[in-house]
């Protein structure tokens, strides 16, 4: 489980101040709510970009994280990519 009190973020994208001051009461709140212990570590997120940047950006998600492609799917409206978490190797 990550350690939210000392988690730092990777990546080359900052956030805003306001994201970043109100961070820190969205981590109590789900510590509070329980919310922690029932989904355990992050399983998924959904960002949504512009038609046509997809491609560029989940490399980018790639190569931040360890992360993997998983699958993919689309309806006349949406097209939608899942990557995975890669388990950390074991020694």
């Amino acid at each position: 489980m990550i350690d939210l009190a000392t988690y730092q973020p990777k990546g080359d994208k900052d956030n805003t101040p306001f994201f970043q001051d109100n961070l820190p009461r969205v981590y109590e709140r789900r510590s509070r709510s329980g919310l922690a212990q029932l989904v355990g570590g992050m399983a998924a997120v959904l960002i949504q970009v512009e038609h046509g940047d997809a491609i560029v950006y989940m490399a980018e998600l790639a190569l931040m994280g360890p992360t993997g492609f998983a699958n993919a799917g689309s309806t006349k409206l949406t097209a939608s990519t899942c990557f995975r978490p890669i388990p950390p190797a074991r020694a």
